[in-house]
Parts: C-alpha cells; structure tokens; sequence
C-alpha cells in the first residue's frame, strides 16, 4: 500500500501521518475524471474517500504535532536533558492521498518523474535549512536521550520497553491519543488498511492493472502495475547514475503511466472501488471508528488548550 495513512510514533520525533485535508493553490491537470469526490492540495487533484471524514487535516496534524513536541521537550528538560526542538514545517505539504494510485498530474510527471513534489511555496533555502535543522536534530538524538524519549530499553521484550513510553509517551497520554494511536494501529487506521487490502483483492482492480500494463507494453515498458513502476529501483535515492534531476527515462515512463491511467480509466476505478469497501467497512465498524474520530477530536483540543498557554 502506498504511504500508508497513520499516526505513528517512531523512535525519533513524534510523526503524524494522516491525510490531509487543506485546499488551495491552482490545480494542474489531472488524470481523475471528475465522475468521483477529489479535492485540490498544494496545486495537485487528489481523490477523497470515506474515511477521509475520520482522520485530522493537515493544519491540524501539525498542531498536534506542536503541542506533543512542547511536552514531550518539557519532559526531558526535566530529567536534565537537552533536546532540540523540532523545525517548524515550511511551505504547504501535500496531501497523503496524492499518490495513492500513483502519478495522476501533468505537472509532477513532466517536471519531476516519480519524485514527489517538495511542499507548496516553499523557497529552496528554506527547505535546505529545514534539512539541516532535521540532520542537525537527528544527530542529538543519541544514548541516554533518546532512551529516556522513546522509553526503550536494551533487550526490550514487551511493547512497553520497545520504545513506547518515555517521554514521547508521555506525551501522548496527556494529549488523550486515542488506543493504538502510538503504534499506528488505531480503528481508522486498521479500516483504512483492510479496505486498501480489499480494493487490491477486487476483480475489478486487479483488471485495471492489467489493462494498464497492457497499455503499457505497448510503449516498451513492463511494470505490473503504476505502484511497481513508481518503485522501479532506477529511481530510487542512491541508484547507479541517479542524479538530482530525473532523467529523460524516468520522466518518459512516467508519461506513458499516466497517459495508461486516462486511456484505460484506471483511476475512476481503483477509487471507485476503494471507496465501496471503505464505505461497506463504516458499516460493518461504525461505532468504532467513531469513537477514534472523537478521540482525535479531543486530542486536537486538548492540544489547542497547550499551544494558547
């Protein structure tokens, strides 16, 4: 599954990553049809599914975000430990839905390939200082500090003394994280994977892979389906003769993805089919995914009464 929606807590900063919900910015041309709910981020068409209503906004991931980093930081200082606060993001970032099925606009694929846009309005020195201030933060984050933000313990055998506790996890418990929140493994979460899995299964999906690698082969190109090709490792980070533009290979092929994608509709169906079974899930788990929403909902509040102070 492509950049699975979560909200994890790793063993560095606190990390949200659910999809967004923001708009703005003029929207380049797209290969979804309009038959079907999108939305525009960050100048790109993204498509909005069901559980979309379930999970935070972009805005408000980064709230969150902030009032964890507070505590979290206040925690450590406590126990006499420097830690570095977290950058502050710069720009718009994009939605986590954008590359769901793949590439879909013209604009990414003409200019970037596969590469993923960097986040909208965002100036290249700020995005290289924000890189420093992350490798910098990074490098702090050693030895006894960053065992005492994790909670992990050498050895660790439980969940608990794997890295869930600590200060980052105390943190989260004061915020009111809704259960599994801190493992990625939240109801919403859980829906989201099980009806991405649903949607791979679907008869209907597994010909619209089909149809497009036939597209495809037409153009020379052998690639299962857009995820295979987006992964291909040619243009992966640190691949032989890689540079920091894509090549006229990457970008070609990623052309042909998309123009596959418009010739056999593949787009409208996988979120049409997506967006049956997250839609058959909200009625099989109704009141379970509602109880994680409201848990986030008061964790954002609770978060908003923080940054005021």
């Amino acid at each position: 599954m492509p950049s699975p929606v979560r909200f994890r807590m790793l063993a560095a900063p606190l990390l949200l990553a659910l999809a967004g919900c923001q708009s703005g910015g003029a929207t380049a041309p797209s290969a979804f049809s309009g038959a079907l709910p999108t939305r525009a981020v960050a100048g790109a068409t993204v498509p909005v599914l069901p559980l979309d209503a379930y999970q935070l906004t972009t805005d408000q991931q980064e709230r969150l975000q902030q009032a964890a980093d507070r505590l979290a930081t206040a925690c450590m200082r406590a126990k006499g430990l420097d830690w570095p606060a977290r950058p502050v993001a710069v720009g718009q970032e994009h939605d986590g839905n954008e590359r769901r099925y793949g590439v879909s606009d013209t604009r990414t694929v003409e200019t970037l390939g596969y590469r993923l846009p960097p986040p909208a309005g965002a100036t290249a020195a700020q995005l290289a200082d924000r890189k420093q201030q992350l490798e910098n933060r990074k490098a702090a984050m050693a030895g006894a500090a960053l065992a005492a933000y994790t909670g992990e313990k050498p050895g660790a055998t439980t969940p608990d003394e794997a890295g869930r506790g600590g200060c980052r996890g105390e943190a989260a418990q004061r915020l009111g994280l809704p259960a599994g929140a801190a493992d990625g493994a939240d109801a919403v979460d859980e829906a989201v994977q099980e009806g991405w899995q649903r949607t791979v299964a679907d008869p209907r999906a597994k010909a619209a892979d089909a149809a497009w690698s036939s597209c495809m082969q037409e153009a020379g190109l052998s690639y299962p389906d857009p995820h295979q090709a987006a992964g291909d490792p040619a243009w992966r980070p640190g691949a032989p003769g890689l540079g920091a533009t894509p090549d006229a290979r990457e970008i070609s092929t990623a052309r042909h993805d998309l123009d596959c994608k418009r010739r056999t509709g593949y787009l409208t169906v996988w979120q049409t089919v997506e967006t049956e079974q997250q839609n058959a899930l909200l009625k099989e788990r109704g009141p379970q995914l509602s109880a994680a929403a409201d848990g986030w909902r008061r964790a954002l509040a609770a978060a908003e009464e923080l940054l005021r102070q």
